[in-house]
Parts: C-alpha cells; structure tokens; sequence
C-alpha cells in the first residue's frame, strides 16, 4: 500500500510538471496574433506615445491643441505630419495596433495605359531674341525656343481605348475606333504623351474631304530647315515667271544645283545665300508670308520677322499652296519624294509616298510634307526636346502612321449579332461569378480551426499530452500493486 501511495504521488507530481511546462510553452511560443486565431480589434485604439513632428520647421495646424493637450490626438498626430510632403489618400496609415489602414479612394480622370513611357521636356532657353545684324545666322544671341501666341488647346477622346499596338515582330499599327475624328487621334497623343505646348504642335488637313485638325498650331517654333520649303517654292515661281533660270549664280552655284543641295542636303550655306538675294531678312519673310502663310499680319509676332519662326499652320498654308499648284512644283515636288525616305514621317509608312521636308535643330524634330496616301493629306508636324519612348523624330513617324489608319478606319460599327452575343456571355459570367466565390470561399471558412485552440494561445495537445501520461501511470501503479 505505501508502495502504491509513493508511485501515485511521484506520477502525479510529474505529470503536474510536466503540464506546467508544456503549457509554458505553448503560452510563450505560439503567436496569439496568427490568421487562424480571432484578433479582437479595441474598440480605440490607445493614444501613441508624443513623439518630435516629422518636419518641426512646419507650423501646427491648431496650435492650441498641442499645448493644451499634451498627448496630442492619435488621428492627428499620424495625419498632418504626413499631409505635408506627401498625399495622405496615396499611401496606407498604419495605426498603434500594428493593423494597416488602406488609403481612402480617390477619383482621378482617365489616364492612359500604363505601359506607356512618361515623357519629360529637356529645359528651353527663355531669353528674348534681339538681332545684332540684318542676318540672324550672324548673331549669337540666345534665342526663344518656342513663340506662345495662344493658350493651350483643350484636347479629350471619345473614350480610354488604347489605340497604339505591337506586333509579335516589333510592327507598330494603329487601330482606329469608327467614330474618331483626325482630332481625336491627335488629342490621344497629346494625352497619352503628356505632350505640351512647349514640346508638340501638330497641323493636319485633308484636302479631298476639308477635314483638319491640329494641336498649338499658332506657337511659333525655331524651324530648323523647313524654312527651305517656302523658300525653295519662291523661287521655282520666280524661275517659271522668268525672273532666275536654271544658271541663275546663288553665290557659287547654279539655281538647280542650289535647290537640290538646299532640299536633298539641307545646306544653310546655300539656302543663306538664296536669302541675302532679298536685300535684307524682313523682306524675305514679308515675302514668305505674303505668298505661302496666308495669315493676317497683326497675328504674326513681330520675331517672326527676326529669325527663323514658323508655326505649324504657316506650313500647313505653304503645303495646301503646293498642293494645289502640283503643276508649277514638278522638279521641287520630285526632290522632296527623294528626302529621308526612311525617318520623320515616313519611319512607319512602309510603301507610302511622301513629299516632305525635314528639319532638326539642338533638340527640335521637325517635318512637314504631303501623304500621298488613297485620300492624300498634308501633315506638319513641329517637337522640341522631346525625350522618352518616341521622341522627337519617332513621335512624327507615330503621328503620320496613326493618321493613315485613321483613313483606312471603319466608317460604321462593327455588327453586334444580339442572340449570340447576349447568350454567350450569360454562362461565362455564372461561372466566373461561382469560381470567384470557389476561390473566395476559403478564406471566409479558413478561420475555424480557431474554435479548437484554448482561449490562452495554448494548443490542445498540449494539455491532452501530459493528462494521458498522468492516466497510464496511474495504470501502472494499479497493475503493479495487484501483482503485489
């Protein structure tokens, strides 16, 4: 019997420290926060502790609360630090509990894709122009980028479609919605470039329907060597009057070989000398005007007469002007079909003929020219340090490639079939909707194994462990106390 009562106790003591243990354990080790355990979230949460503002050179917003109230206010002491750098809808709060609080919705306007290259604009000199001769090419002065004689354009789309796609050869296309306009195209790149008056203006027209559109066509641009195109237009009507011949001296070279250099080269020698037969700078940009700009005078600044400014739509006037007199340019309009037959508008438009007239200057990315597509249109184009994915020159052969799609466009809807398509997507959408609550389901349910795990954090077999050991030793000593 005293056998029996000595074994009892030491299997009694040993299970009790045994369960001690284990539950210690359990208790220390296993984490009360885990996802399969219920999280009681306090009803407030308590006030963190005072800590120095994030930027103490920043006056408070109240400044009474603050010194009345030493524990400042957990919702702002965690927001208005944060509200001065940055945007507190745009980023996630995260509260003395230790629980993130996703940012608070916010409605934006439409963007485009975001697989698109932001571009950014290099700086531009803003000096104003002041001539030192009557030739600028012999001034140094700094010169004015870009002229602003007009606002902004206010562009939008129909609609977000991204209409710019890659083929799996690297080919660029452009498809075209039924109902956009030449304007819409436009707008898109302007949207979807973050094109700005300072970078971009764009003037187009169609000559067979009068469609046009355009983009800051009346900002008045460093030229670079478009200027060539008026001029070289100048003297292919002087030359068809009789007034020069085909000998005629520009300094050192014949009247025909100084055009094919001016427009196939791009030789400002040539082109300069040409100029100085004017007398004076003024009157060969008061002749330009007159002839090719078609603009009222008192809507031209007055450093277009300086130096080489243009707008977009002053050469979409000289290009309608050469356009509709085709018969008088024969000679010019074949030198221009000859020009950079693979870059600025026609880097994209494989088999399309083109006559146009590059320029490209610190920077500026220039072309204007005649698409001769089934509806030919007239296209000018003007960038300014335009940096990114497409710049400057790319953005051009973008533009008339764009365009050319948007004539060869759907002109209706695409037929919408209404059994087939209505009943089509209605089985679809069951079974999205059921395999979206299949995935789901899990994690509402997954939780319940909670229901198993004591209250302490302590696992169940950890508790079960330690009383079947305390029940077989107590066999034990039964069994053997019966022996003796």
């Amino acid at each position: 019997m005293r056998f029996f009562k000595k074994s009892l106790c030491l299997a009694l003591t040993a299970a009790l420290l045994l369960t001690v243990v284990l539950c210690a354990f359990g208790a220390v080790y296993a984490d009360p926060t885990d996802s399969t355990q219920p999280v009681e979230q306090p009803s407030e949460p308590p006030a963190p502790p005072t800590a120095p503002p994030t930027h103490p050179t920043d006056p408070p917003t109240e400044p009474t609360e603050p010194s009345s109230e030493p524990p400042a206010p957990p919702t702002e002491s965690s927001t208005e630090p944060v509200a001065e750098p940055t945007d507190p809808s745009s980023e996630p709060s995260e509260s003395s509990s230790g629980t993130v609080t996703p940012p608070a919705p916010t409605t934006r306007p439409w963007t485009p894709p975001t697989s698109r290259t932001t571009w950014t604009t290099r700086p531009t000199p803003t000096q104003p122009y002041t001539p030192a001769s009557s030739w600028p090419w012999d001034s140094n002065d700094a010169l004015l980028a870009v002229l602003h004689t007009a606002d902004a354009d206010a562009v939008s789309v129909p609609d977000d479609t991204n209409i710019e796609h890659r083929g799996e050869n690297g080919s660029l296309t452009y498809e075209i919605p039924y109902n956009w306009t030449a304007q819409d195209v436009i707008n898109w790149f302007v949207l979807n470039y973050s094109l700005t008056p300072e970078t971009f203006a764009v003037s187009f027209l169609c000559p067979g329907t009068g469609e046009t559109a355009g983009y800051n066509q009346d900002s008045y641009f460093l030229a670079a060597n478009t200027y060539m195109l008026p001029l070289n237009m100048y003297y292919c009507e002087e030359q068809t009057a009789g007034s020069v011949t085909a000998t005629t001296r520009i300094g050192t070279e014949t009247l025909t070989t100084a055009r094919e250099k001016s427009i196939l080269d791009s030789n400002n020698e040539v082109s300069q000398q040409m100029i100085r037969r004017f007398g004076t700078y003024k009157a060969f940009k008061e002749e330009m005007l007159e002839r090719y700009g078609d603009l009222e005078k008192d809507t031209v600044p007055e450093t277009y007469y300086e130096n080489n400014y243009y707008s977009t739509r002053f050469m979409l006037h000289t290009l309608s002007y050469l356009y509709d007199h085709a018969g008088e340019f024969q000679e010019l309009l074949e030198l221009l079909r000859q020009t950079m037959p693979d870059r600025y508008l026609q880097r994209y438009a494989d088999g399309i003929e083109i006559a146009h007239k590059h320029g490209t200057f610190q920077g500026f990315y220039h072309d204007v020219g005649i698409v001769y597509t089934a509806q030919p249109y007239l296209l000018a184009v003007y960038t300014n340090n335009v940096i990114g994915m497409a710049a400057g020159e790319d953005l051009i052969g973008r533009v008339c490639l764009a365009l050319t799609a948007w004539q060869n466009r759907p002109t209706e809807p695409p037929d919408e079939p209404t059994e087939p398509e209505t009943d089509a997507p209605t089985e679809p959408e069951t079974e999205a909707s059921t395999t979206t609550v299949a995935t789901r389901a899990p994690e509402s349910t997954e939780p319940a194994p909670a229901d198993q795990t004591a209250k302490s954090g302590t696992p169940w077999y950890f508790i079960a462990f330690p009383v079947v050991i305390l029940l077989g030793a107590i066999a034990t000593v039964v069994v053997f106390s019966k022996k003796k």
